[in-house]
């Protein structure tokens, strides 16, 4: 109303209508200010609530870089005062390491208007918490840049859930490596399968009903992967590649699965494949939990790309009071349609009582924040997954109003899911694995443990679970088991090692143990493979009496027996050859003909021959040839030089059997069935000791050493009396391991079988320094082990194999490094240690480890050196150069 008063009545109407008509615009102009300075008040009032409420930081920054405003949880969170934060730079918000990375941030922010950023926040307390940032480019209403405005997000829960996802993952895979999941053996020729009960459950056959034959697996091969897995056989056959495959098979219900198969061959004499033999591993899981964790992770990046929160204000009753836009386009509406509503229409049906629940709680307890997580549904009915924020405010006018943050977490329930069929699949591969797998903690109780470790052990499980490793295991391990629990804390795994376990019936059970260190429930546990090695055993022993039995038939043979390299160096010899050149076996080994023959015209004619027999791949029969013995004696053999082939087919050594004819009018039927005979018996010599030097003399080599640390451990009680004993076991040891290498030379060796150069060389040394003070560290470069091949891989090995046990036995070295790696000129491998060196002039002629490792350097086209002073540790250095290596730069 407009009520104007004067105090002269007015003559005119007329003048009071004039009037009238100059003040009614202005006072409606007056009004309409005031309404909208009202509805603005109150906008910013709702703006502060939401603001001061919502669980993320909310931050302006000037131009240049420093704070100027803030919302409550900035404070909350950092720790500083409002004066303390105003005009702080922002990098001082964020640790030194990530300054660089946030300067760029703000920059982009200013250059091109939005950046995001994910980094950490450095509170007061220098505590750094995972933030995700998001920041836009503010301006005035000239359009005139100001600042940047910006949003920060506590990221610790998925930061979490996504790290236990990794440690999951890695869980898994070490535990498929340990699992022999299914296996087959092919006879090629007839083609016959063999396979286990395993393989026949992974293809889709009940388990011991059926074998998988050959028709049967090229019948389950997904049509589009068929082509793929038959080139990949037939690449195996033809020593093109190993057989190694993921393809997919068709159960027959056409359940397709994932595979994984790794095969091996077995050749004759002439490298014609006989049989091949390998596992099976279903992978399908592993598959499509990938396929899940990377649609999960695109997901998740997505919800950062807009903003990635949806604010509600609701009136006590429930209806929508306002919501911001990206909170109605989530749920598929306009603001329009929202508002005005009860919110419980947006919530599933079975969730609502709880929701009204909750709700009623949050005004019942007005100073007290909300949290709770219920399902809503979209405008097109699908579900989704929210964790909401709420606390009781006051409107402007005066209203109470819940004011509630909502953020969509389906893809973290997706990601818990994920986890938790995760696990189920970890524990499926623990209890139904071929080998024992034990769970102890680092006092040795046992708190879990598969039915395969207690068929081991010949107990039932609840007989096992709750006991101690020492009530397991014999007593002359305790000392050893504590340097194990030592080993694991600080490397984090241990072994592979041998020891014997306590069977149920009194009788001990020889195994093969290794394991790792992981957490469980928050707490430090070992997980450990236990393979029962019984039957290895019992085959160890035969094999040794069968190579003392072979040994004795090589040496009382008067036939001349002996093999030698391409170089024409003698890698084997009997006591014959060493007689007719007038000296000792183990002085023929390393060394050529000239060396011992001065019939230059007999050396070459030897030399010619040999390389021959290597060059045409098949045996070469002299009927007579003749050599002149150390006593200047004429005397004529009849020799057959057969060629030697390493694992890559290439004749690397001849064999030769050379029979004294001299009296051949005589002897010549006998020599002949001789001859016949020690063909057999060198074949077989041949091939046990291949397997005695790589396998029984580093084994031995082990066991000395851990007598002579055993012998360091005794007090000094014990050493008087058992000390006598163990010095006599370690002699004997010694000597027995002085025969093998006196009479055994290293023919090849399959240390690699399928596995990747550092993974072997890790294997190695962990086996080397076991219960030693020396520490190896080792350091491998990717591309200089990709640039060697399979053959150079294998003499590099024994190199290093050779050069740590000469650091730990003789050196007596606290430290040692072996490294591999690529240089421009080639790849280089050198071990150093820090022991107590050699004169390089004395060492000549004392030993042969030296000559080996060059021989075998100079074998695959290598340069070998050695630098050693006393007291000054020693290094050697093997360098490839690039035309020897099987990569092209």
């Amino acid at each position: 109303w407009l009520v104007v008063m004067d105090t002269k009545p007015l003559e005119h109407s007329d003048s009071l209508q004039s009037l009238l008509e100059v003040f009614a615009p202005r006072v409606a102009v007056e009004f309409e200010r005031r309404r909208v300075e009202q509805e603005r008040a109150q906008a910013l009032a709702d703006l502060r609530n939401v603001i001061e409420t919502i669980p993320d930081i909310l931050f302006t920054l000037n131009t240049q870089g420093s704070l100027v405003k803030w919302n409550k949880r900035l404070r909350d969170v950092t720790g500083y005062s409002p004066e303390e934060l105003l005009n702080k730079p922002a990098l001082e918000f964020v640790p030194p390491e990530e300054q660089t990375r946030t300067a760029a941030a703000i920059q982009r922010a200013f250059t091109e208007g939005y950046a995001e950023l994910e980094g950490h926040l450095l509170t007061k307390e220098n505590r750094l918490i995972p933030y995700h940032w998001t920041g836009a480019v503010l301006k005035n209403l000239h359009g005139d840049l100001i600042g940047i405005t910006g949003v920060g997000r506590d990221v610790s829960d998925k930061k979490r859930v996504e790290e236990e996802l990794q440690r999951q993952r890695r869980h898994l895979v070490e535990a498929q490596a340990q699992a022999h999941l299914g296996s087959w053996d092919w006879h090629i020729d007839s083609g016959d399968v063999r396979s286990s009960d395993e393989l026949s459950r992974i293809f889709g056959y009940e388990s011991g009903s059926i074998g998988v034959t050959n028709d049967m697996f090229l019948a389950s091969l997904h049509l589009a992967d068929r082509d793929r897995v038959m080139l990949a056989v037939n690449d195996a056959l033809a020593r093109r590649s190993p057989y190694d495959i993921e393809f997919r098979i068709v159960r027959p219900n056409g359940e397709v699965r994932f595979i994984h198969a790794r095969g091996n061959i077995h050749r004759d004499a002439t490298g014609h494949p006989l049989s091949m033999a390998g596992t099976v591993l279903d992978i399908t899981d592993n598959k499509q939990a990938d396929v899940a964790l990377r649609a999960s992770e695109e997901r998740y990046r997505a919800l950062y790309d807009g903003t990635p929160t949806m604010y509600f204000t609701l009136a006590m009753d429930g209806t929508v009071r306002s919501v911001n836009r990206f909170g109605a386009e989530q749920l598929g509406y306009q603001v329009e349609e929202l508002i005005g509503h009860p919110v419980l229409d947006l919530f599933h049906e079975c969730d609502k009582e709880a929701v009204l629940s909750s709700l009623s709680e949050c005004l019942a307890t007005p100073k007290t924040t909300r949290h709770w997580e219920f399902r809503k549904v979209r405008k097109d009915g699908t579900i989704i997954w929210v964790r909401e924020t709420a606390r009781v405010g006051q409107s402007s006018s005066g209203e109470t109003v819940v004011l509630v943050m909502c953020e969509d977490i389906t893809e973290r329930r997706r990601m818990e899911e994920a986890l938790r069929k995760s696990e189920q699949y970890n524990r499926i591969l623990f209890e139904n694995s071929p080998i024992g797998l034990v769970l102890c903690q680092l006092d040795g109780t046992i708190v879990d443990c598969n039915e395969r470790y207690a068929d081991i052990l010949g107990r039932d499980l609840n007989d096992i679970l709750g006991k101690t490793y020492w009530e397991l295991t014999s007593k002359k391990y305790n000392e050893h088991a504590l340097s194990i629990i030592e080993t694991v804390c600080g490397t984090g795994r241990f072994g592979p090692y041998e020891k014997e376990y306590v069977h149920a019936d009194g009788h001990l059970v020889p195994v093969r143990v290794f394991g790792s260190l992981i957490e469980k429930d928050g707490e430090l546990c070992m997980v450990c493979s236990v393979e029962d090695i019984t039957e290895r055993k019992q085959a160890e022993e035969e094999l040794r009496k069968s190579h003392s039995f072979l040994r004795q038939v090589i040496d009382t043979n008067p036939n001349y027996i002996f093999a030698k390299n391409r170089d024409g160096r003698f890698i084997m010899a009997n006591k014959a050859v060493a007689d007719a050149y007038g000296t000792m076996v183990d002085e023929l080994i390393g060394r050529t003909d000239a060396d011992f023959n001065p019939n230059q015209e007999e050396v070459a004619f030897f030399r010619q021959k040999d390389v021959e027999a290597m060059n045409l791949r098949q045996d070469v029969f002299l009927s007579e040839e003749k050599i002149t013995n150390s006593a200047g004696q004429v005397r004529w053999l009849q020799t057959v030089k057969r060629p030697l082939f390493d694992s890559d087919g290439l004749a690397t050594m001849v064999l030769g059997s050379a029979t004294d004819i001299t009296e051949r009018k005589r002897m010549e039927e006998s020599l002949r069935q001789r001859e016949r005979d020690l063909q057999i018996a060198l074949q077989e010599r041949e091939q046990i000791s291949q397997d005695l030097h790589d396998g029984i003399l580093q084994s031995l080599f082990a066991v000395g050493l851990t007598l002579e640390v055993s012998k360091s451990l005794m007090s000094p009680r014990s050493r008087k009396t058992s000390g006598p004993a163990l010095d006599q076991a370690i002699e004997q040891l010694n000597h027995v391991m002085r025969e093998i290498r006196n009479y055994i030379a290293g023919l090849g060796s399959n240390l690699l079988e399928g596995k990747d150069l550092p993974t072997v060389l890790r294997h190695m040394l962990a086996s080397l320094t076991t219960n030693q003070t020396t520490q190896v560290r080792l350091a491998v470069e990717e591309r200089a082990a990709q640039a060697v091949s399979a053959e150079q891989s294998l003499h590099l090995l024994r190199v290093i194999q050779e050069a740590v046990s000469n650091c730990i036995r003789h050196g007596r070295a606290q430290e040692a490094r072996v490294s591999l790696k690529m240089l421009k000129q080639g790849v280089r491998l050198s071990i150093r240690d820090n022991g107590r060196g050699f004169n390089l002039d004395a060492a000549q002629g004392t030993g042969h480890g030296l000559g080996n490792m060059a021989a075998r350097a100079q074998k695959i086209g290598g340069r070998f050196t050695v630098f050693s002073k006393v007291n000054e540790g020693t290094r050697i250095v093997l360098d490839l150069p690039n035309e020897a290596s099987d990569v092209s730069h």
